[in-house]
């Protein structure tokens, strides 16, 4: 299951190149400044990235005062955060369960070595507690080979999703700020 959000997540940031959020920038802007609201609406609403999504809740209604549209591009923002946070509970959730299911399977494992001692009385060898430390110490190990590469890998997608998330924030404010002062130079 880990492996699956880590591979989902890895996919899903790829498609969100800078290169294409600073040409839907630069479009933008140009579409504001010859007064195309509409062009604009239609091209944001055609991309499927953050800050398009985040600049068609903002241009829906231009006219709207600076500080509804500084709220409406907050709900944006904190809708995206959340879209590109999914499944990130996954790697969280497993990087603090498998030890605590690896620490269940020691328990057990010891367990049975000394059911196993116990029923064969005390004059057995060793063997007869070898299987249940090998379970024991199997289980260790699988649930530290689960949970090392998910602390990892959700400590870089935080990472990453803060990076994202301040690129998305400084375009989109741009865009916002350049809508605001086109139309306020406008009505002047």
């Amino acid at each position: 299951v880990a492996l699956w959000a880590i591979i989902d997540r890895i996919l899903s940031y790829r498609k969100l190149s800078e290169k294409e959020e600073a040409k839907f920038i630069s479009r933008a802007k140009n579409l504001i400044e010859r007064g195309k609201i509409e062009e604009l609406k239609i091209l944001a609403g055609e991309s499927k990235t953050p800050i398009a999504r985040i600049v068609y809740m903002v241009i829906e209604n231009p006219e709207l005062p600076r500080d509804v549209l500084e709220s409406i591009f907050n709900s944006g923002m904190m809708v995206t955060e959340l879209e590109l946070g999914r499944k990130l509970t996954v790697l969280g959730t497993s990087s603090y369960i498998a030890p605590l299911l690896g620490l269940l399977g020691t328990v057990v494992g010891i367990i049975q070595a000394f059911y196993g001692v116990a029923k064969k009385g005390a004059a057995v060898g060793p063997e007869a507690m070898l299987e249940g430390v090998a379970i024991a110490l199997l289980t260790t190990a699988l649930g530290i080979i689960i949970a090392v590469p998910s602390a990892i890998m959700y400590n870089y997608f935080r990472n990453k999703i803060t990076h994202l998330l301040a690129r998305i924030e400084v375009g989109g404010k741009e865009i916002l700020n350049y809508l605001i002062y086109i139309r306020d130079k406008s009505k002047i």
